[in-house]
């Protein structure tokens, strides 16, 4: 994904299916035996996982690479194709953890720095206790982030604490699909695993083809202004913007113009359905007033104007403007933080639907039916080759460079966009209320008998009709809602920007980036829920 995102049109290469393989096994296996049932392994996984285009799955070995079965699935998921990576989770520091291996000779050292050079990231974890305690969380931490675990596990041999046994546990708690290898048997034992459903793949292409909504001049405008956020970064850290900028960059730009478009679309159906249906009840009320040659058309201009609200509510529903607008603002503020992130060596946490329990019932919803989110976004940023936080002498100028073109932005958009949103709250509610006592008025005056009948009763009809669809339009936009989503992330904003502005150590940055992350993505993820259920609706 190497495209200029000023000047395309919109259209990106086809996205991979990109499955993370965990991989967690006994330090002394026989490789020769054990590696031509890992390959037949991961080939019947990319037939079971898209049957119709196998070659489509690009896999990604997540691997603690210690002697044995870690380096094994590694070596065999680099082989799998130019699209396959390795991420390793390393339970120890580098120093301390060659220590521990049980192969001390130079092949195995020379193997073991081959792989760690290969590596797309490397993740050191939290210090541990104990040295069991280290490689319990680094089997945790394998199982947790990804799609399938590979077991080369001889159930016989005796399971110690953090061990591969006490993992496979854990991976069977967690409901993660797993591939066992018995070094003692033939056959390779896979749990249940479905495939990516059609519908999923064509959502994913339906992302990289030509889109049907598009708009050349806000795209060209949009996309120059990220690109010199980019270009002022690119002065302390050049390699790393530079991939991604060729592959977040044209991700983020697509699904930004997209929403942008789409939102506009579904705005306008939203509010015209509603004023255009009041219109109607208005021009329904207008019939005692009119000259009888004028009366007689009126009922044929309620039926049009009905009729051209059945249409727009038909159309945007056909369209899924709404779907569009909260599934491509969704995916493109990830690939947001995905760009600043990898600009920094990191990624962001991995898209996935929360576990099903009472705590996590909210975010459950934000993750509906968006598992064509969870695989584009694993296509575009799992396919990065090489994550590596900046060298001690650029720390500091990337973490100001973030402050200020990343954290700062999302500030100023906060600080702003929430007044904003409580002024057109409060509009609304006041020209309601004023219609609302302008009704009470004017059924006051013709429950007495006092001024024109006709010219009341019209009023008594109109201005409820008119109220009624502002605050339909009220409720639709959440604005207050909104308000208040921005008022409670400013805080955590604020206070992660200065963390930014202060880091010095490798640390210190990576855990100003987590809480900015953690904090846009409850962002994303409760707008995502709170307007989930505001789809085009008929007037009434």
């Amino acid at each position: 994904m190497t495209r200029n995102p000023t000047s395309h049109d919109g259209t990106l290469p086809r996205l991979p299916l990109r499955i993370v393989v965990g991989v967690v096994g006994h330090r002394g296996v026989d490789a020769v035996a054990i590696r031509p049932r890992v390959d037949a392994a991961l080939a019947e996984l990319r037939k079971k996982l898209c049957p119709e285009e196998p070659g489509r799955v690009a896999f990604t070995a997540l691997s603690p690479l210690a002697e044995g079965a870690d380096r094994i699935v590694a070596e065999a998921v680099l082989a799998t194709g130019p699209e396959a990576r390795l991420d390793v989770a390393m339970p120890l520091d580098l120093v301390e953890y060659v220590k521990t291996f049980t192969d001390k000779s130079e092949k195995s050292f020379q193997e073991f720095d081959r792989l760690l050079h290969a590596a797309r990231r490397i993740v050191r974890l939290g210090p541990s206790t104990t040295l069991e305690a280290a490689y319990a969380a680094a089997g945790r931490y394998v199982v947790d982030r990804c799609d399938l675990l590979v077991a080369i596990h001889d159930p016989s041999r005796e399971s110690l604490s953090g061990g591969t046994g006490e993992t496979l546990a854990y991976a069977e708690r967690q409901g993660c699909a797993v591939v066992r290898i018995d070094p003692t048997k033939a056959d390779a034992e896979l749990s249940v695993l479905e495939g990516a459903p059609s519908k999923v793949i064509a959502r994913m292409d339906e992302f990289t083809a030509r889109p049907r909504f598009w708009d050349a001049a806000f795209a060209a405008t949009s996309a120059g202004q990220f690109d010199a956020h980019l270009a002022e970064i690119a002065k302390v850290a050049p390699d790393s913007v530079r991939e991604a900028r060729e592959r977040l960059l044209p991700a983020y730009h697509r699904a930004n113009v997209v929403a942008v478009v789409c939102k506009r679309r579904y705005q306008r159906a939203a509010i015209s359905g509603y004023m255009l249906a009041a219109l109607a009840v208005t021009v329904a009320a207008l019939d005692p007033l009119l000259p009888e040659e004028v009366a007689r058309i009126a009922p044929w201009v309620e039926v049009a104007l009905l009729a051209v609200v059945v249409g727009i509510v038909v159309g945007a529903r056909w369209q899924r403007w709404h779907e569009r607008w909260l599934d491509y603002r969704f995916l493109a503020e990830q690939f947001r933080s995905s760009i600043y992130l990898a600009i920094a060596g990191r990624e962001v946490a991995r898209l996935r639907s929360p576990r099903k329990t009472i705590r996590e019932t909210q975010r459950r919803v934000a993750y509906r039916d968006s598992a064509w989110i969870v695989r584009t976004h694993a296509g575009v940023v799992g396919g990065l080759s090489r994550l590596r936080t900046p060298g001690a002498a650029r720390i500091r100028g990337v973490a100001k460079a973030l402050a200020r073109h990343w954290v700062r932005e999302q500030l100023e958009f906060h600080t702003s966009g929430g007044p904003k949103k409580l002024k057109i709250q409060h509009a609304l509610t006041w020209s309601g209320l004023v219609l609302f006592v302008a009704a009470i008025g004017a059924a006051s005056l013709r429950a007495l008998h006092v001024g024109p009948h006709a010219l009341l009763e019209f009023l008594c009809l109109a201005l409820p009709a008119i109220g009624g669809a502002l605050a339909a339009i009220r409720v639709y936009g959440e604005y207050e809602r909104s308000a208040q989503r921005s008022e409670e992330v400013l805080e955590p904003l604020a206070e992660a920007h200065d963390r930014l502005e202060r880091a010095a150590t490798t640390d210190e940055l990576a855990r100003a980036l987590l809480e900015v992350e953690a904090t846009l993505r409850f962002e994303s993820e409760d707008w995502r829920v709170v307007h989930r259920f505001r789809d085009v609706e008929w007037p009434g």
